[in-house]
């Protein structure tokens, strides 16, 4: 039972730290170093006992460095991206997180009319999506 009650604390925890993220970044067009370095450094200590948060963690952070280096997205957005993808722990559900907040980031940009959208709420809408599948 309290092993149940801290999972749920956890899972709490971990959505209202993607809403935080998105919400910033939603307001200011950037993510803090303070809200994903922590979490960076978390999800690289994990990925050294559990091989499959680190491939989750890479797979979704590779196509927002590549982005990165084109000013398709920014640095927070690559470094966001790293531990998503560790909670998503699995490099085919991270490829589909990928997939997700393009769809998100491109439907909200074609709604909006803006040429330019912040990617951080499209990644966390994907991340707690593609965990909950």
């Amino acid at each position: 039972m309290v092993a149940a009650c801290l999972l749920v604390v956890a899972w709490l925890l971990v959505g209202a730290w993607l809403l935080v993220v998105a919400d910033v970044d939603r307001r200011t067009g950037r993510i803090p170093n303070t809200l994903v370095l922590p979490a960076v450094v978390g999800t690289a200590a994990v990925a050294a006992a559990l091989p499959a948060v680190g491939g989750g963690a890479v797979t979704l952070a590779l196509p927002y460095a590549a982005a990165f280096t084109v000013h398709a997205c920014g640095g927070g957005d690559v470094k966001f991206a790293v531990p998503c993808g560790g909670l998503l722990a699995d490099p085919l559900t991270a490829l589909g997180a990928v997939l997700v907040a393009a769809l998100i980031a491109a439907t909200t940009t074609v709604v909006t009319r803006r040429r330019r959208v912040p990617h951080g709420p499209a990644l966390a809408v994907a991340t707690g999506l593609m965990l909950c599948l």
